[in-house]
């Protein structure tokens, strides 16, 4: 390490390693992950998910979807509804 650059490894980003997330992610090796991942996009609670499954965390349910990249299919999802709403509104008299 340099000893001029104060960046030390905790301090360095994590790399994102696919196998090692799915080997050591419960929700990821739960028989209802499809279940759980489909309530998440949603747009229900992680807590209330949480509160289902109380085997998984809420921290080990958001790092599951962080991992993911679920919260984007969330805000996907969220701006197809508003588009078909503006549509919608917009062509009426």
């Amino acid at each position: 390490m340099n000893p001029n650059n104060n960046t030390t490894p905790q301090s360095l980003p994590r790399r994102r390693q696919p196998l090692k997330h799915s080997v050591r992610c419960g929700v990821c090796r739960h028989p209802e992950r499809e279940e759980i991942e489909r309530r998440y996009r949603l747009f229900e609670s992680l807590r209330k998910i949480a509160a289902d499954y109380p085997e998984f965390s809420h921290s080990a349910l958001a790092r599951h979807t962080q991992y993911l990249h679920l919260g984007q299919q969330r805000l996907t999802k969220l701006e197809q509804v508003a588009r078909r709403l503006l549509v919608e509104f917009s062509t009426e008299p």
